[in-house]
């Protein structure tokens, strides 16, 4: 939905997703941002200059478009995230910190 490289939606979705962004009913957490800011890095320390200034031209569009639209990490966030990433190792996946943060 986010990718800088690819345009994968589904033209409704692109247009439910317009309409959503008009009234800034759209919203991210900060461990997106982590998550591309980690993405970059890793490029980065591949030797993937290009690529990696590509993605970090579009994280910067993305911080500034959403602004306070970026949902920080608290402890109640924290606490849920742990639920929930105990509860899917329980059931023999391993989501990650970051995902079960993000859900």
């Amino acid at each position: 939905m986010f990718s800088p490289s690819r345009a994968t939606a589904t033209p409704e979705f692109a247009d439910w997703l317009e309409g959503q962004e008009q009234v800034s009913a759209v919203y991210l957490s900060a461990i997106t941002v982590h998550e591309i800011e980690k993405g970059v890095r890793l490029l980065d320390a591949r030797g993937a200059m290009v690529k990696a200034a590509g993605i970090e031209l579009f994280l910067k569009g993305v911080i500034a478009g959403y602004g306070d639209r970026i949902l920080p990490v608290d402890a109640g966030v924290a606490r849920e995230g742990g639920k929930l990433e105990a509860k899917a190792i329980a059931a023999g996946h391993n989501p990650g910190a970051s995902d079960a943060m993000i859900a």
